[in-house]
């Protein structure tokens, strides 16, 4: 297990595949990857909106929705990943994947 943040050009590839993956739902953000799975890291980089620098985890099965979030950005989003010691922390039943929201 582990996190992998993307080089700006593996991201642009990667980028390119969930957007073929899932068009319907893709947004302007980088990607990263979590090691062991298919859940991937998106950042809001929209600077025109208001989720501009939200962390997301985007889940190869489940919809995007708003209020995914993992975090307020992406320090929040470590500090919070560094806490919980690298345990998926938003899969708990308190998250923020299953009922509450990222501080």
């Amino acid at each position: 297990m582990g996190q992998v943040l993307y080089d700006p050009l593996k991201s642009a590839r990667a980028t390119g595949a969930y957007d073929a993956a899932r068009s319907d739902e893709v947004c302007d953000g980088d990607l990263g990857e979590f090691l062991g799975d298919l859940e991937l890291l998106l950042i809001r980089v929209d600077q025109q909106a208001d989720d501009c620098g939200q962390v997301l985890v985007a889940t190869p099965l489940d919809e995007r929705r708003s209020g995914d979030g993992v975090g307020s950005d992406l320090a929040d989003f470590f500090d919070r990943y560094i806490e919980a010691r690298g345990a998926k922390f938003w899969e708990t039943s308190t998250g923020p994947l299953n009922g509450s929201e990222a501080q």
